[in-house]
């Protein structure tokens, strides 16, 4: 079971009032100390990273940051999301015939693999 950190262990990211920040789309899971090191001092932040690379990247710079989020206007059979360390397929066992819009009576289906909501 995955928590949500507590508020104390939360931070804001660095301010760009005197310096760009660099936002990482997403990183790969096993990096080397090395890579570990320069994306901790090159990187503000990144999105949809393991939990094991987060507490990685926040040990050598407290200030780094990531975001978690899921689309919330489709869901995808084969679409997958973050989940501690691992990767999930966020299809639930049982969703709702409500959740899904319909146009002429039919579910819209996206070509990036994913029903409208």
């Amino acid at each position: 079971m995955v928590l949500a950190a507590p508020a104390g262990a939360l931070t804001k990211p660095s301010p760009t009032t005197s310096a760009t920040r660099v936002f990482s789309d997403q990183l790969p899971d096993g990096l080397s100390p090395g890579l570990l090191d320069f994306a901790a001092r090159h990187y503000a932040g990144a999105q949809k990273l393991g939990s094991s690379l987060t507490d990685a990247l926040k040990r050598r710079n407290p200030q780094f940051f990531m975001i978690q989020y899921r689309l919330g206007l489709g869901l995808g059979r084969h679409t997958q999301i973050r989940f501690g360390n691992t990767w999930v397929n966020e299809w639930p066992a049982s969703p709702k015939a409500r959740w899904f819009y319909r146009y002429r009576a039919q579910r819209v289906f996206q070509s990036w693999g994913w029903y409208l909501i």
